[in-house]
């Protein structure tokens, strides 16, 4: 037999138990369930774990292989002529005028800026989010500074996105723009810098792109030594091209803007050149010019000849990455 007065007893009980049970967890949902701090990021790798190579990738291997624009494995080191004197320089291919940040680790005093020296030096690879391929990419970079916190202890940030997450684990601060910038290509990593006889080839350096490495050039060893005249825009100089009609064997460089492509060590020097091509007669004689006053004049509306030889002058719209060798070339 049911008791119905019975069963509607215990159901309005089971109602008000029911009630409170639902009170109980709404008041304990006021406050966080668990510890809202982060502790991890797949972008902020503990020390000495290094990510995965990008060539390890056949897609992004071929990738830079196709777009980097060396050829070799090793970037040869040519001649070349500027204000009379000999010198060496490498092609590392077009560019545009553009630099692509890059974001470089450092210790820093309490206002944020680097220290200098060894003192705010930290073994960290650069980080980068273009690649040969990849939009706006020129080899040029912007550096940004991220200064570490006092708990950083070695950590791989190793994407630009994990910067922010090692922001959020206390390990940095955000990054900050500087005026500074330096040329170094990314190419595969077995490409390397001829150095001259009796000298080893200058290897590729590890930089991170994107939670891989990947390998960069940077044919002197030389970097954060340039500054912007314009935010991001790298100074073009020109560089001449001489060729002699009727000799398709001969072809010499001479650049212009000497004391910008690397005569002297100052913030004027850019490895960005323009292609002018100067094209000789037959009876010029090789070897003979070895300074670009002595070719063209300057002018506002381009180079006008000033060489008896010359009978062709083209302006071309060819950015190239010419780097100098600042040792000495003999």
């Amino acid at each position: 037999m049911v008791r119905l007065g019975g069963s509607h007893g215990r159901a309005a009980g089971a109602g008000r138990s029911s009630t409170l049970v639902f009170l109980v967890l709404a008041n304990g949902c006021l406050g966080p369930l668990v510890d809202d701090t982060a502790t991890y990021s797949p972008h902020v790798l503990p020390r000495g774990v290094e990510p995965p190579a990008a060539i390890d990738d056949p897609v992004l291997r071929a990738q830079i292989d196709t777009y980097d624009q060396l050829d070799g494995s090793v970037v040869p080191r040519r001649y070349a002529w500027a204000d009379g004197e000999p010198i060496h320089y490498w092609d590392l291919g077009s560019s545009s005028r553009v630099a692509n940040p890059v974001f470089e680790l450092s210790r820093c005093d309490e206002e944020g800026n680097p220290l200098e020296g060894e003192a705010g030096q930290i073994e960290h690879p650069w980080i980068v989010d273009t690649i040969p391929g990849s939009t706006l990419y020129s080899g040029y970079w912007s550096v940004h500074v991220v200064c570490v916190t006092d708990s950083y202890d070695g950590e791989r940030v190793v994407s630009v996105g994990g910067i922010s997450d090692a922001v959020e684990l206390g390990l940095a601060r955000e990054a900050t723009p500087t005026q500074r910038w330096f040329s170094a290509p990314i190419t595969l990593p077995e490409v390397a810098i001829d150095r001259g006889v009796g000298r080893a080839p200058r290897p590729t350096e590890r930089v991170y792109y994107r939670g891989l490495w990947v390998a960069a050039l940077a044919p002197t060893g030389r970097r954060d030594v340039l500054t912007f005249a314009r935010s991001r825009i790298v100074t073009e100089a020109q560089v001449y091209v001489l060729a002699r009609r009727g000799d398709e064997e001969y072809e010499e460089v001479i650049f212009a803007d000497a004391r910008r492509v690397g005569m002297e060590q100052s913030d004027s020097y850019t490895p960005l050149v323009r292609v002018v091509k100067i094209t000789m007669g037959e009876a010029f004689e090789p070897g003979s010019v070895r300074d670009a006053d002595e070719l063209v004049m300057r002018a506002p509306s381009g180079p006008v000849a000033v060489h008896p030889e010359v009978i062709a002058i083209e302006v071309t719209n060819d950015l190239r990455n010419y780097e100098i060798e600042w040792e000495d070339p003999s």
